[in-house]
């Protein structure tokens, strides 16, 4: 048999059509589904025909255990010999077409019939509270949307005819209040203190100010510091797991850096140490005021680091001691652009999330070129502040939000 899935507005020649925004509303899904008989005229024996729509991840496993040596279903397999494990995040499925019992008395069979030709709507409906990703391809891990027509014959597994890929991205509902993670710490190589405020949500396209504050521990009396350059960087970390485990945040606690008066230098034998504060909002925003750190990479995990952007300052200035002991400082702003994918239809830069096969998470670093009195230039790495990321620029999420208000307006003037 030929089996069509044909969209009700629009065309599949690239992606199925959708209407609605993931993540900040319903998104609809709907078409005509076609049966025909193939050239020679037969027909498949079945009990149901089905349309699905499906979120899938696939992770390329570099130490996995082979399909012989533990059991896995539809939705949890390993595919061939290439280490490549594919699960399903989210599904909904619409049963168009299934044997009656008419059928299975006419042609003796208890659940199988021949399906012969036959159309029928069908509609699928992703619901406003699925949070869950959107499409995301990197070399080792990706994810993506995919509508089906799957038809169920005399084997055990149902078997998918005809399939599209939907180019459904996250659009999450922007913060209500810009947020800064306050990131305060002190490095083992030299007695430096430093402050950094980062903030706590970025999207493709954003301009973020991130400044930056650098001086000497009190107690190191006579010595001097000049910051000549700062690195800050936007690092991509994903770790793809081989086994199936939830991750435990870890707990955070608050402080300000500047009023370390003791204790600290006890501290030094780390290599950086860090602290972060909490947020700085009047309200809560849609995610949590500040980012959850997951445990490290360990043997179950392999991680890959790419930098998404770099930028450097010189602009530093210098801020004397003043008459309450606190350290010199050198402060400095840096402004970063986010870039854009190249168009809509990219999904390399992506979202961060943690799904059954792998965690994304995204990092400001910073690199200091210092020269103090007590020794000549040196580069001193200060730890990372996480950063939530999306991938769909706020212009585009805050033009999605303006269209269902406008849509909820619409209809509420009409009813």
């Amino acid at each position: 048999i030929m089996i069509e899935l044909i969209p009700r507005r629009g065309n599949s020649a690239k992606f199925f059509p959708h209407h609605g925004f993931l993540g900040i509303s319903p998104v609809f899904v709907a078409g005509l589904i076609r049966v025909d008989l193939s050239p020679d005229d037969c027909r498949a024996t079945a009990s149901k025909l089905s349309v699905r729509l499906r979120c899938y991840e696939e992770a390329v496993l570099h130490h996995h255990v082979g399909s012989q040596h533990r059991k896995h279903t539809d939705s949890d397999r390993i595919i061939g010999h290439r280490g490549k494990r594919i699960t399903v995040v989210w599904e909904t499925t619409e049963v168009v077409w299934r044997a009656s019992e008419t059928d299975n008395r006419v042609n003796n069979t208890s659940n199988m019939v021949k399906l012969g030709r036959f159309e029928a709507n069908w509609k699928l409906v992703v619901p406003q509270s699925v949070t869950d990703i959107g499409s995301m391809t990197y070399k080792s891990w990706k994810t993506w949307w995919q509508v089906e027509a799957v038809i169920q014959g005399p084997g055990p597994n149902p078997t998918v005819v005809k399939s599209y890929h939907l180019n459904l991205r996250n659009f999450r509902r922007p913060p209500l209040l810009g947020n800064l993670t306050i990131l305060d710490g002190a490095t083992r190589e030299l007695p430096v203190l430093y402050s950094i405020s980062t903030p706590s949500h970025v999207a493709c396209g954003d301009t973020v100010n991130i400044s930056i504050a650098v001086g000497l521990l009190p107690s190191i009396q006579g010595a001097q510091i000049k910051v000549k350059k700062a690195t800050v960087s936007l690092q991509r970390k994903m770790s793809i797991r081989t086994r199936s485990e939830s991750p435990k945040p870890s707990r955070l606690r608050s402080t300000s850096m500047w009023d370390l008066k003791t204790g600290i230098t006890s501290c030094m034998d780390s290599e950086s140490i860090s602290i972060k504060s909490s947020s700085k909002s009047r309200r809560r925003p849609w995610t949590a005021t500040r980012p959850t750190l997951y445990p490290n990479p360990n043997a179950n995990e392999s991680t890959s680091i790419s930098i998404i952007q770099t930028t450097e300052t010189e602009a530093f200035v210098h801020s004397p001691d003043d008459l309450l002991e606190k350290p010199a400082r050198w402060t400095a702003s840096v402004t970063m652009t986010i870039p854009k994918p190249r168009s809509n239809y990219h999904y390399s830069i992506g979202d961060s999330c943690i799904t059954k096969l792998a965690s994304v998470r995204y990092f400001f670093t910073f690199q200091l070129l210092v020269k103090t009195s007590l020794v000549s230039k040196k580069v001193i790495n200060l730890a990372s502040s996480e950063v939530e990321f999306t991938g769909v620029p706020l212009s585009e999420r805050l033009a999605a939000l303006a269209k269902i208000e406008g849509l909820t307006n619409k209809n509420a003037h009409l009813g």
